[in-house]
């Protein structure tokens, strides 16, 4: 192979790293599970909820509501009813969010609603809506 060849090649597979790790820094955090899972039915949730991202978040900067009227209506809905949680504790890295429950969540439709801050300095906003039953 010559030398320009090289150079070229050189050049080429650095432009695109840079490009891939642009792509994967300008990312936001995304919710990849959750448990409970969006529109899922549990019997009932009696310690806590856990998510899980993309990318580390920035816990102390984030914020974590959960809304619920307890009242089994068959369809989801916004309440303005606050449940109170505990402090919101990190792990694997701040990949992983569990948030404790203060009390166990009575039957009814229950909303939790997010605005996290990632590593990266971007923030990112959501929803999980879930059912207790009996």
């Amino acid at each position: 192979m010559s030398t320009s060849r090289c150079v070229n090649w050189t050049v080429w597979s650095t432009l695109v790293s840079a490009l891939l790790i642009a792509t994967q820094v300008l990312a936001h955090a995304k919710l990849v599970e959750s448990h409970p899972t969006d529109g899922e039915t549990v019997p009932s949730i009696t310690n806590e909820i856990t998510i899980a991202y993309s990318m580390p978040l920035e816990v102390r900067y984030s914020v974590f509501e959960l809304y619920g009227s307890g009242v089994d209506n068959r369809a989801p809905q916004v309440s303005r009813d606050v449940i109170e949680l505990g402090g919101a504790i990190s792990e694997h890295g701040g990949r992983v969010i569990r948030l404790p429950l203060t009390d166990v969540l009575k039957p009814g439709w229950y909303t939790l609603r997010w605005n996290v801050l990632a590593i990266d300095g971007h923030t990112t906003e959501g929803t999980l809506r879930f059912l207790v039953q009996d």
